[in-house]
């Protein structure tokens, strides 16, 4: 998987993780069409639609811990080991199943829209990058936790929808 992260000189300086986030969010963006929505599989079990759905509701969650961290109340981290992350993945994916495309692309826009948008207008760029600030994180950034849910997380699943798209058939 592609991993993307902010090198040491960037630290504390927020214009890269603009650049990071809004460059990936727009790659993935660009992968998405209509006619291969729901072919399965294309990442596990998922179809481009599933992941799409996946990739909106963690950038959402990107954009609560910012707005709760920027308000001072307490961040609502889901507290899970590898194996329960399929937990969280699968009840995110059941709530998702069966909404219609527009509606999971307009939130995987839409989220994406209001992580730049919060980001920008982000009050305090000390904050972001201190790894003490928020004790939920136990000793990571928020914009370590933001990257990790948005940007390195698109780029994982986008590499692996092309990586899909290569072997695929389709016209």
């Amino acid at each position: 998987p592609i991993s993307i992260h902010i090198d040491n000189s960037a630290k504390g300086n927020l214009a890269p993780v603009l650049n990071v986030v809004g460059r990936v969010g727009k790659g993935t963006q660009r992968l998405l069409f209509d006619g291969h929505m729901d072919v399965v599989p294309v990442v596990g079990e998922w179809s481009v639609r599933d992941v799409v759905a996946h990739l909106a509701m963690w950038c959402a969650r990107a954009v609560t811990w910012l707005f709760q961290a920027e308000r001072g109340a307490p961040l609502q981290i889901p507290r899970a080991s590898q194996p329960d992350w399929a937990d969280v993945n699968a009840q995110d994916l059941a709530t998702q199943r069966g909404r219609p495309l527009e509606r999971i692309l307009a939130d995987f826009h839409g989220a994406h829209e209001q992580l730049l948008k919060r980001l920008q207008s982000w009050p305090d760029e000390a904050a972001l990058f201190d790894a003490r600030r928020f004790s939920a994180l136990r000793g990571e950034s928020l914009a370590d936790y933001v990257l990790a849910c948005s940007a390195d997380h698109d780029a994982e699943h986008r590499a692996q929808i092309e990586q899909w798209l290569e072997h695929s058939n389709r016209p």
